[in-house]
């Protein structure tokens, strides 16, 4: 009747306008400082905004994440945390004195005061406290955050992060515990390498989550390839690729046929957006540079940066509809993607970038789209698919050994039958085994093996000739350099200790001895091994014009067990 009644007093003369008298609402905008200033210029980009005037997110949602811990003092995070764990079992590679236990506060990830603080910054994206004056926003306002650590110095194990998946979802796990409230969403801004085969302990973790209704968030990976990396790479996951300020392809992000969406990733030392600031994604951060860690803002880019946004846009879904399923979940925030590259789904953006607004109002009408071009409903390859982790090996100058692992891309049955070293100058130097086996291949692992010891300096190459029933042989070349030694003299070998940084053990070797070095009794621990030569006789290796050299790895040295293969490079100073 209204519409009726307007309608008629348009057309009465002396009328200039008859209309309903409509409503408007306020805009809701945080005013977080580094909102304001629109250095989070990724929220416009998925049209938060407009998602945040329909809900900031209820606090009975909790959202989960296994990552380096979380700085549970941080002054933007206050208020969202709930209790979490730290599923971390070595002591080392915990950098805070002790294992397992209860606290999921992160002591850092490196012993040298330039840590990453990935989980703290993962974290701030997901919820840090918004509206609240300080800082950052986050993209839900209220949801709960779960913090469980599971990546500690330089690397997480695969069966950590594992028992903290479950834990998340209030599965039973090895601490013995569950939380008070179970996540309904869990992010994974972690991952192994493309082309790594899957892990079946991960694998069925993230079947057991998403069988008691929680969704897996999962980063794609770093390596710019379109070779899939676990956990993202699980059919069972939702993986996240990553876009930058123009919405292209990060060139960083993993892509490919597993791919299901993109978030903002950023990227670092860049302004293509024109606003004045670095185009990566600002979120809560630390800084171990000094005497204590210092709770800071920075901007990091990567895939890692892309999951959280997703996370947190399911956290305000939620919000809106708590009887969602995980399959309905995925359906709503696949369907409602802002279609970027070819159109519908396509494998540098899946189905595209993340819209806030659309997913919570699909999700609030229990609007459940179709996907009719899903990949992981089409089925799989007719016949294996052969999946190494890399095609081209390079064992420098000191490795011995490298491992390729395998993996089966398609259905039926992956049979190695041959594996054969060929060199190209026809000695026998070159050595493989293979090892493993699993459901859908019969070999996991191939291990390349080099005997250096009676080669005379000169560059070496070589093929490993792979042959599996019903397949093209494949090649994976290798290739290395024997070095001349041209040094005659003393070299000191030190073992120094990751967490306090200082030397423990001193050891020399000379060219007599072939520079062969053994340090006796050292103590369980884990080490960077340096060595140099002292030519000015101070004591003091390394210096001006020594001779200098690190073992690229962190050596673990377990008692009345003996390390060995250990060899590194020790060169002149860089010009």
């Amino acid at each position: 009747s209204l519409l009726h009644r307007a309608k008629t007093l348009r057309q009465l003369p002396g009328i200039r306008f008859a209309e309903i008298n409509g409503r408007r609402y306020p805009a809701r905008v945080p005013n977080d400082p580094l909102y304001e200033g629109n250095q989070q210029w990724h929220y416009e980009a998925i049209n938060l905004p407009q998602a945040w005037d329909i809900t900031v997110g209820d606090e009975s949602v909790v959202l989960a994440l296994v990552d380096t811990g979380v700085l549970l003092d941080h002054p933007d995070l206050q208020g969202r945390l709930l209790p979490g764990f730290d599923f971390i079992t070595d002591e080392g590679t915990a950098n805070d004195g002790d294992g397992q236990d209860d606290d999921p506060d992160d002591p850092g990830d490196s012993t040298f005061g330039n840590s990453s603080f990935h989980g703290t910054h993962v974290t701030g994206t997901m919820a840090a406290a918004s509206d609240n004056g300080v800082g950052v926003a986050g993209v839900t306002w209220n949801c709960k955050v779960l913090p469980i650590r599971g990546i500690g110095v330089s690397f997480g194990s695969v069966a950590d992060i594992v028992e903290g998946m479950l834990y998340a979802g209030g599965l039973p796990n090895a601490s013995g515990t569950v939380p008070d409230q179970p996540a309904r969403v869990l992010n994974l801004s972690l991952g192994g390498v493309a082309g790594e085969a899957e892990s079946a302990i991960e694998r069925a973790a993230v079947r057991d989550l998403i069988g008691v209704g929680i969704t897996v968030i999962a980063a794609s990976g770093n390596q710019g390839s379109s070779e899939p990396a676990p956990p993202a790479f699980y059919s069972e996951t939702i993986s996240v690729g990553a876009v930058d300020a123009t919405l292209g392809r990060a060139s960083y992000s993993n892509f490919g046929e597993t791919l299901d969406i993109v978030g903002p990733g950023g990227k670092r030392f860049r302004d293509d957006n024109n606003d004045g600031f670095d185009d990566g994604v600002f979120s809560t951060k630390g800084d171990d540079s000094g005497d204590a860690i210092e709770f800071t803002y920075n901007v990091l880019e990567g895939t890692s940066m892309a999951c959280p946004h997703i996370t947190g846009v399911i956290g305000l879904m939620l919000s809106v509809n708590p009887d969602l399923t995980a399959d309905e979940v995925r359906s709503i925030l696949l369907g409602t993607a802002i279609d970027l590259g070819d159109t519908g789904r396509d494998d540098e953006f899946g189905y595209g970038l993340v819209d806030a607004e659309a997913a919570v109002i699909a999700a609030q009408n229990d609007d459940i789209p179709e996907l009719p071009d899903d990949p992981d409903d089409t089925g799989d390859p007719e016949e294996p698919v052969l999946l190494l982790s890399t095609e081209d090996v390079d064992l420098g100058l000191v490795s011995k050994t490298e491992v390729v692992s395998v993996s089966n891309g398609g259905t039926g049955m992956l049979n190695i039958f041959n594996v054969t070293p060929l060199t190209n100058d026809g000695g026998d130097w070159l050595s493989v085994t293979t090892s493993g086996s699993d459901d859908t291949t019969n070999v996991t692992a191939i291990e390349i093996s080099i005997d250096r010891e009676r080669l005379e300096p000169n560059f070496y190459s070589g093929v490993l000739l792979i042959e599996a029933v019903g397949l093209t042989p494949v090649l994976i070349s290798v290739e290395m350099e024997v070095p001349e030694i041209t040094f005659e003299g003393t070299i000191i070998v030190e073992a120094i200790d990751q967490r306090t940084a200082e030397v423990v053990a001193t050891t020399e070797t000379t060219d007599l001895e072939n520079f062969d070095y053994v340090f006796n009794a050292l103590p369980s621990g884990r080490y960077t091994l340096m060595a140099g030569t002292d030519f000015d006789g101070d004591g003091e290796i390394c210096e001006d014009d020594d001779l200098c050299g690190m073992f690229e790895d962190i050596v673990t040295v377990v008692e009345n067990e003996m390390t060995g293969d250990l060899d590194f490079l020790v060169s002149p100073p860089a010009p």
